[in-house]
């Protein structure tokens, strides 16, 4: 029984480990780097993830950032499902939000951790994703705000994850990375409190690149 236990624990670590060190590849860095020369924390809002890549460096390598910090939530949440279950599912895909957002590649800082997230939910609880994806969409389509559609989107998942039947270690994993979302948003909080959050634009713009530079990106 012993060793049972102890195999189980070191599953659960190594898959923990996995999946911090998954999330800690700053794709969105080293692809500016690499593709345009471009230290991304450096231009518009300083921030490694996917809107700011798609505002700084174009939509080609925005989307394709996007969909690696995606799968960067996904694989070891749904390879953790695969498994044994939710419970190590919502543990790894969590840990990939956490090393997206504190990279030991970037000195423990990183990006605010929403597309990761989404994959996190993908891999591990479908049906939650579907309804933040959708409240995602719904807020953005209609303000154009990347940042209040994030909010939205965590704060959904945060609810739904309470109304729908879940292990108590999967609700509190969850409600936990919405909050840090939430933590993370701050900066973005205060300027859609004072109006000067900047709408999102195909291409992006000089004045929303300024406006980006007022607050810092993330934690």
């Amino acid at each position: 029984m012993g060793e049972v236990d102890s195999a189980r624990l070191l599953q659960y670590v190594g898959f923990v480990v996995g999946g911090f060190l998954l999330g800690s590849l700053p794709f969105g860095f080293w692809l500016c780097k690499l593709l345009k020369g471009v230290d991304i924390r450096t231009v518009g809002s300083g921030n490694i993830g996917a809107t700011n890549v798609f505002r700084c460096a174009g939509p080609l390598i925005g989307t394709v950032v996007l969909l690696l910090d995606v799968a960067k939530g996904f694989m070891p949440a749904v390879v953790g499902r695969m498994v044994a279950g939710p419970d190590l599912a919502v543990a790894a895909g969590a840990a990939a939000v956490l090393g997206h957002t504190f990279s030991p590649f970037l000195g423990f800082r990183g990006g605010k951790g929403v597309a990761a997230a989404l994959g996190l939910l993908l891999g591990a609880t479908p049906g939650i994703a579907g309804g933040a994806l959708a409240s995602f969409a719904v807020v953005f389509a209609v303000t154009r705000w990347v940042s209040l559609a994030s909010l939205l989107g965590a704060l959904s998942a945060a609810v739904l994850v309470l109304v729908i039947d879940s292990p108590t270690s999967v609700r509190a994993l969850i409600l936990v990375i919405a909050v840090l979302l939430i933590v993370n948003h701050r900066a973005n909080i205060r300027r859609l409190l004072r109006g000067e959050e900047p709408k999102f634009r195909f291409g992006g713009s000089k004045a929303a690149d300024a406006a980006h530079t007022s607050e810092p990106a993330s934690v």
